[in-house]
């Protein structure tokens, strides 16, 4: 399945069930993945119980130099300096190109995917509640 058609597909299979007459597509289909780039998620979790953790998930894709760049702290006690040079101190995976390529790519076209259609519920709901960056160093969107 071509990387466009696989995240219309993941999206397409994720609303709740209660939500219907909503179809998903495309917004710009002439749109090009880059030939390299990185796409990465950094993450702060924790509760009052727990100390906090963050972390980091960079997929680097450029050809057969692609890797998978990853961190993981746990932050302990009140002041937090440093904290944010250490998560960008990741550990190098090496991976094979044709699986960074067709994750890459899937996860490119997860910002061009747009709804279309309305909602049966009255509202929208989302997962994002802050504690999440999406990080895109492909075409400075």
């Amino acid at each position: 399945m071509p990387a466009r058609d696989a995240a219309v597909a993941f999206v397409t299979d994720c609303p709740d069930k209660g939500v219907t007459g909503i179809k998903f597509e495309i917004d710009d289909p002439d749109a090009r993945p880059p030939s390299k780039g990185e796409i990465g998620l950094r993450w702060i979790g924790g509760s009052q119980y727990a100390p906090r953790q963050e972390g980091v998930t960079i997929l680097r894709f450029d050809g057969h130099k692609s890797a998978l760049l990853m961190s993981h702290i746990e932050v302990v006690g009140r002041r937090q300096t440093g904290a944010r040079g250490a998560v960008m101190k990741t550990d190098f995976h090496e991976i094979r190109r044709l699986v960074a390529q067709q994750t890459y790519e899937i996860l490119w076209w997860l910002r061009h995917v747009q709804s279309v259609g309305s909602s049966s519920r009255d509202s929208a709901s989302s997962s994002n509640d802050g504690l999440r960056t999406f990080l895109d160093e492909t075409d400075g969107r």
